[in-house]
């Protein structure tokens, strides 16, 4: 609970002391009569009703979150509250709870989308709501944050520019007589999350170590995807490599 701030304090004793009833005073300045007794006993003993400093490691969250938020409202303009909650924990490595990212929210005047609850949940069946580690590192990069690499880092995954994901649906827009069907879209290499981090360092220039924390239970360690279909079909190769790709995206996150 925030304190009453001293300006009060001294407006409501200026009022006792000028002979208001203690309890005319309480509902002028919507304050109790025990606090105004509390606040003369204070006034007696220290000379000053300077409030008490709050006990306990100072409040960082708020802080973290108005910094955090911008940025991660750009990257994933659809998501709830609730997952807004979760990409911070998991970047910062600070709980927090709804209610406070939702103040935080508010603080900002940012806004948040809501979103049917069966399509979210079908959403997340396809897994189309995990944060991308690459728009968590370079939300981070852009804020001058420390980032979390869970585990030791090595895990690896097929990283694809979104341009070449969009050019490969104009490409299945456009190709007669291909057969429907799933047609993998990456790179068939893999990189693991360290090398992708060391990479996002050396583009922006940003000296920003990362710090590790636990494993995701039961995460993939390994993933990479194989093309070939789609480039023999579709005649899909993919242009813009992992460099060039995060360097556009340090740039739309005004991290360059």
């Amino acid at each position: 609970m925030k304190p009453y701030s001293k300006d009060l304090r001294l407006k409501v004793l200026a009022a006792v002391d000028r002979g208001m009833s203690r309890k005319e005073v309480a509902e002028v300045f919507g304050v109790s009569v025990p606090t105004i007794k509390r606040w003369l006993r204070r006034r007696r003993q220290t000379g000053d009703v300077e409030p008490k400093p709050i006990p306990g490691p100072p409040a960082r969250k708020g802080a973290a979150l108005e910094d955090h938020l911008p940025a991660q409202l750009r990257a994933n303009p659809d998501i709830t509250l609730e997952e807004h909650r979760e990409f911070f924990e998991e970047t910062h490595g600070v709980k927090a709870s709804t209610a406070t990212v939702s103040r935080a929210f508010k603080r900002l005047g940012l806004p948040l989308k809501k979103r049917p609850e069966a399509l979210r949940s079908a959403m997340n069946k396809r897994g189309w709501l995990s944060g991308g580690v690459v728009a968590i590192f370079c939300g981070n990069f852009a804020a001058g944050r420390t980032s979390t690499i869970n585990g030791t880092g090595e895990q690896t995954r097929d990283y694809v520019y979104v341009g070449d994901v969009a050019r490969a649906n104009v490409l299945a827009s456009e190709k007669n007589g291909v057969p429907s069907g799933a047609y993998n879209i990456g790179t068939g290499s893999e990189t693991s999350v360290n090398e992708l981090y060391e990479l996002l360092v050396g583009i922006s220039g940003k000296d920003l170590g990362p710090k590790h924390g636990p494993a995701k239970a039961g995460e993939q360690l390994r993933s990479s995807v194989d093309p070939t279909l789609a480039g023999r079909l579709l005649g899909l190769r993919p242009e813009v490599g992992l460099a060039v790709g995060l360097k556009e995206t340090l740039r739309f996150f005004s991290a360059l």
